[in-house]
């Protein structure tokens, strides 16, 4: 497993809760599949159980790579610099002069975990393409190299690095 998908175990008071989570998203997905049917209650339970148990011994919970709670900080400013991003794009492309200036950039990454969920973060960036994995970084293909794409790519990165630094 790569070291940016590693992650740390639970601590023994939430191990309980995930167990409880995972069986109750289990627990759920019967009921979705039976239609609700409530005379099948009781295998719902068994099937929940079963798959419970077979999930945790092929995929033990671990701590998420992802801290849940700074969502709220990064979900505003993203969404805001994609839509910025498009309409941008946009206008590039629907500009009679086509003022593009292509090309490929370089950019280093401090974090040692989450460099795939980050990549994939900078590729919903409208005009940036992650084209290569290099040992200090990655490789971008932008639309404009004129744009201030290493500054988003250094807050997203910042983002990542407070995570790390906690652990």
């Amino acid at each position: 497993m790569p070291d940016s998908l590693a992650t740390r175990p639970l601590p023994k008071g939430a191990r309980w809760s995930a167990l409880l989570a995972r069986m109750l998203v289990f627990l759920g997905l019967w009921f979705v599949f039976t239609r609700a049917d409530a005379t099948a209650v009781a295998y719902g339970l068994g099937f929940a159980a079963l798959a419970t148990w077979v999930s945790w011994r092929w995929l033990p919970v671990q701590a998420p790579l992802i801290a849940w709670f700074r969502l709220p900080v990064l979900l505003p400013k993203f969404v805001l610099q994609v839509l910025r991003g498009g309409v941008d794009v946009a206008v590039r492309a629907w500009s009679p002069r086509m003022p593009l200036k292509p090309g490929f950039m370089r950019v280093e990454l401090k974090v040692r975990r989450g460099r795939y969920v980050l990549s994939y973060l900078i590729m919903l960036m409208p005009g940036t393409l992650v084209v290569d994995y290099t040992a200090r970084g990655l490789v971008l293909h932008v639309i404009d190299r004129g744009q201030p794409v290493r500054e988003t790519v250094a807050w997203l990165q910042s983002l990542f690095e407070r995570r790390e630094a906690r652990q």
